[in-house]
């Protein structure tokens, strides 16, 4: 008796470890079209960022919608120096034509270009995180 308790349980285990295995299979043959989605959209988000960073915003109204990084990276180039500003053309693919609108209403409009002075002046601003903030 005890040996054909002992074969049964054998064979059922193994017809449970197999079904274990197809389960598994199959669950992980599901996974690997997800896995490869999710790859795809991380490089294409990542394309979509690049573009959007190249973009120089080319109105006061463009400037105040675009990203923070996006309205750093322009005020750092409005507030530089012709060859820094030389550089950063450069360096993020833009056209001094492309730049001349912004830098125009830069020169012209004094309250666009205090914002865009404080800003830079604002991020530069290094403090020690573990300072409490003083409420203002």
């Amino acid at each position: 008796m005890q040996d054909l308790y002992e074969t049964e349980r054998a064979r059922l285990q193994i017809r449970w470890y197999d079904r274990f295995k197809q389960l598994h299979h199959s669950y992980v043959q599901q996974l690997v079209p997800l896995g490869d989605a999710r790859k795809n959209a991380v490089v294409e988000e990542e394309r979509q960022r690049k573009l959007l960073e190249k973009m120089i915003p080319l109105s006061k109204e463009d400037f105040d919608s675009k990203r923070t990084e996006t309205k750093l990276r322009a005020a750092r180039f409005l507030v530089a120096d012709s060859a820094r500003q030389e550089r950063l053309l450069n360096d993020y693919g833009w056209a001094l034509r492309q730049v001349q609108l912004l830098i125009d209403i830069f020169n012209k409009d004094m309250v666009i270009a205090s914002n865009v002075r404080g800003m830079v002046i604002s991020s530069q601003n290094v403090t020690d995180p573990r300072r409490p903030r003083l409420a203002a």
